[in-house]
């Protein structure tokens, strides 16, 4: 079977373009005119049924809007759900486990979260057929014969009570009307009595998690849970659902593999192509599924869903005993906040983690060490790259051999400008842009041909970054390039 997914944001037909899809299609030239068409609204789609996969729309088109993928003809049968015409389809489906604990595990855009809401009866599967509406007994009748035919059955009888924990937080008012009972505990005195708008990201996700445990429920999904919290509140949220769960059907969606680890019982790897397709697997014990989703391979399928496996790295031995960078022991006071730190180095090719609850300094430290806090030391004569986790901060560096596309750009009062794009850090180039930003810039008009050119190198700009996503939210697969 063949997928063809047009990108409705993307696509600019017919303000922008003269459908030159449809000029060059092989098809439409022998008289198929179906085979690509327009619209009601002017953009363009193409009839899968008919495509031969040529790919010559998907090269000529100037706002890379079309993405055509094959995959094999027995997956036509386990379409569960698909948005639209051209659009985002998710093939077999999540399956809880009867009182036990499911991870689902995958990159962002295959399907975690539509999966997620079929379960919780937010969204009702169609089976690729998107102009029909299906009744309760109808799904259940397709899905008859499969695990998931029982949890559906209770589901649609209105049996289960489902609570839900979503990705965003948006509640407002006192913490405590949020959270009214905080029968676990997790939330302590001083936050219960805090506004919600004041809460840091860290802290909403813990008001969100227990507003969630408060809830009498049969059913309790987590849509990734750790963001933003710290390693030692993530421990004590994961045993906390463990032990006042441990009688409940419970669904995770998680990137953090250590904590899925620790939390879940039965793992199900999600795959496909970003924003195109997704596929669930099969049900595996979590510490199998975990090693599986490592691997890229999942045997019983016989499915390769990755070009590499994710290894760790030995550590080779310095070759030297001269260190690359140094630091000498310094204090550093902030208001009422004191930060200790001993003398350190690093040789060349260390890769060293930073592990600690929020609050105590790690960002601190790193900052003195890169000169942007004036703190009385010297900084190190080395440059240093920062990921902030702050969702505006102020950057001032050197972006070196990043590859980007898709820019767009408005003035927006003096020379300010809004910028967005998308980016990709990989050694080879690909359309499967690996990040997307949004940014406001402060620069002179010379900055345009650059920014035309798709290409920064050598460059520097001051930029005030916008994260619409946090370090924590990102897969393994994008993480594997940061």
């Amino acid at each position: 079977m063949r997928v063809a997914v047009i990108k409705e944001s993307e696509c600019e037909a017919p303000d922008n373009c003269n459908d030159i899809c449809a000029e060059v299609c092989p098809r439409v030239r022998e008289g198929a005119k179906e085979t690509v068409y327009a619209r009601e609204n002017g953009q363009a789609a193409i009839t899968e049924s008919l495509c031969i996969s040529c790919g010559i729309c998907v090269k000529r088109c100037p706002f890379d809007a079309i993405k055509i993928i094959n995959l094999p003809d027995e997956m036509a049968k386990n379409l569960t759900f698909q948005y639209g015409i051209n659009s985002f389809r998710t093939f077999n489906i999540a399956t809880p486990i009867e009182k036990k604990i499911v991870g689902i595990i995958g990159r962002n855009g295959i399907g975690k979260t539509t999966n997620i809401n079929i379960i919780s009866n937010k969204i009702i599967p169609n089976f690729g057929n998107f102009d029909k509406v299906y009744s309760t007994e109808e799904v259940i009748k397709e899905f008859r014969g499969k695990d998931i035919q029982p949890y559906l059955t209770r589901l649609y009888s209105k049996e289960l009570k489902i609570a839900k924990k979503e990705q965003n937080f948006s509640q407002t008012g006192k913490v405590k009307n949020i959270v009214k009972s905080n029968r676990f505990k997790l939330i302590n005195q001083d936050l219960l009595d805090r506004d919600s708008e004041s809460l840091s990201g860290g802290e909403a996700q813990l008001v969100e998690i227990a507003k969630v445990l408060d809830e009498e429920a049969e059913v309790y999904i987590f849509d990734e849970p750790m963001n933003y919290l710290d390693i030692n509140t993530r421990f004590n949220v994961s045993k906390t659902i463990k032990e006042a769960l441990k009688d409940k059907t419970v669904i995770v969606v998680e990137h953090d593999l250590v904590m899925l680890d620790y939390l879940t019982d039965f793992v199900q790897i999600f795959y496909g192509s970003e924003a195109n397709y997704g596929v669930a697997s099969h049900i595996m014990p979590s510490r199998n599924g975990i090693n599986t989703y490592l691997e890229g391979y999942l045997p019983a399928e016989n499915v390769r869903f990755r070009d590499y496996s994710i290894k760790i790295k030995k550590v080779l031995p310095a070759t030297t005993n001269e260190p690359f960078i140094s630091w000498p022991e310094f204090t550093i006071k902030i208001n009422d906040f004191t930060l200790d730190t001993k003398g350190g180095r690093l040789f060349k090719g260390d890769v060293v983690g930073i592990l600690g609850e929020n609050g105590i300094g790690k960002s601190t430290f790193i900052k003195a060490l890169a000169g942007l806090e004036f703190f009385g030391i010297k900084s190190c004569k080395i440059r240093l790259y920062i990921f902030s986790t702050k969702f505006f901060y102020y950057f001032f560096g050197r972006i070196n051999f990043v590859k980007i596309a898709k820019i767009r750009y408005n003035l927006i009062r003096d020379n300010i400008y809004v910028c967005s794009f998308a980016y990709s850090v990989s050694s080879n180039y690909s359309n499967d842009f690996l990040l997307y930003r949004s940014c406001y810039i402060k620069c002179p008009k010379a900055i345009y041909p650059i920014l035309k050119s798709k290409v920064l190198r050598h460059f520097i700009w001051e930029v005030y970054y916008f994260y619409s996503i946090k370090r924590t939210s990102f897969n393994a697969y994008t993480a594997r390039y940061t």
